[in-house]
């Protein structure tokens, strides 16, 4: 034990031992005090104040700091303990490194100032920067950043950079092959945000019913679509600008489209009463766009007699429209019940011809083909139909 303390360890005096021990229990305990005390208090402080820079500050100094004390105590320690030329070159050369990261990475955080800079100066040109342009131009930034401190860090590490991009053409074919979908992806967002078919939190769907959702974030190689199921769909910026889309945020109104059958019961005069009556109610609703408006009776189908409700609501919230919907349907019922009309089911008549004797009476007691013969029968036999009309040759 004496000639631990008077040789000390790998040729270390006991006291360049005891200096770099008490680096190190100061760098952690200022570690702690920055991350426990200072910087809770600081972003309590910039929390307080009406300006933004200060929240993306200390944001962005919180980790850079903590990896710079960490690259200083290694310098410090090195200093102290006198290792070898070699080995102290190559920890100085660690730390450095760690300061050019250090730096990188406080000047990514810190570069959505810039971003919300030139968001708050084009505001003021009345020409406001769109949300789903901020995060992408943060990021154009954040990546300029992070190539800029990738390139210093090669250089400090003693590579030649002319040389490593020169190399880069030997394999550039290849590279470029392998690219392809990338690039095509990042054209795709550039269109995204030149032509502006949606925005962030737009509902949209696709022509074809593959894509429906609302749009959470758009980036440099996909859009991400949240659905009506709570998924998440990530769909490739060259595929979905080159899709065919339906941008419902951007109706100004909602339609509301149906085809209402009446019996072929319905008399003309109880028609000419109820579609009058279906188009005041509509048009003197305060929830209803008026200039758009149409109530007619358009056609004869197979088992009905249309009458044809178009018009538009004033909202294009769904569940506000759902009850404008259903608050109207319902008085329609109410009118067609006061007139004594029916509402149309479907039917269809079937005529027998040329049936052998007894066929008919096959075909009622058919198992699974008829659920109640006896119901037909006043078909046959009853007063106005002979049941001789199912004879061959009727």
């Amino acid at each position: 034990m004496t000639e631990l303390f008077t040789q000390g360890i790998w040729g270390r005096t006991p006291e360049q031992i005891g200096q770099a021990l008490a680096v190190i229990v100061g760098m952690v305990l200022l570690q702690f005090l920055l991350h426990s005390v200072i910087f809770r208090r600081l972003k309590k402080l910039a929390e307080s104040t009406t300006t933004f820079v200060d929240n993306i500050l200390v944001e962005s100094a919180r980790y850079p700091l903590r990896l710079s004390l960490f690259c200083l105590t290694l310098l410090l320690v090195s200093d102290i303990l006198g290792f070898s030329p070699v080995f102290a070159r190559w920890i100085s050369r660690l730390a450095e490194s760690g300061f050019i990261i250090a730096g990188t990475w406080f000047l990514s955080g810190a570069s959505q100032l810039l971003t919300l800079s030139f968001a708050a100066w084009m505001e003021k040109r009345n020409t406001p920067l769109d949300l789903q342009v901020q995060p992408l131009f943060t990021r154009v930034l954040r990546v300029a950043v992070w190539i800029m401190g990738g390139l210093m860090l090669i250089q400090h590490l003693g590579y030649s950079i002319t040389g490593i991009i020169a190399s880069l053409g030997i394999g550039g074919a290849a590279l470029a092959f392998a690219s392809q979908d990338t690039i095509a992806n990042v054209f795709g967002s550039a269109k995204i945000l030149l032509d502006r078919p949606f925005l962030i939190g737009d509902w949209i769907k696709s022509t074809d019913g593959s894509i429906e959702g609302v749009v959470e974030d758009i980036g440099f190689l996909s859009t991400r679509i949240r659905t009506f199921a709570d998924t998440l769909i990530t769909v490739p910026n060259n595929k979905i600008a080159n899709l065919a889309l339906e941008n419902f945020s951007r109706m100004t109104k909602r339609r509301i489209f149906t085809h209402i059958g009446l019996s072929y019961g319905t008399q003309i005069e109880q028609i000419q009463t109820v579609v009058p009556q279906m188009r005041q109610y509509i048009s003197e609703h305060p929830e209803i766009e008026p200039s758009t408006l149409f109530v007619h009776f358009t056609s004869f189908s197979e088992s009905s007699l249309d009458i044809m409700v178009y018009f538009f609501t004033r909202t294009t919230v769904w569940a506000d429209w759902l009850r404008i919907r259903e608050e109207i349907y319902l008085k329609f019922m109410l009118i067609l019940q006061e007139a004594g009309i029916q509402i149309a089911v479907p039917a269809r008549q079937l005529r027998l011809e040329h049936l052998p004797q007894g066929a008919f009476h096959d075909l009622m007691t058919f198992p699974g083909l008829i659920s109640a013969p006896e119901d037909l029968e006043p078909l046959v036999n009853g007063p106005d139909l002979d049941s001789s009309a199912f004879s061959p040759g009727a």
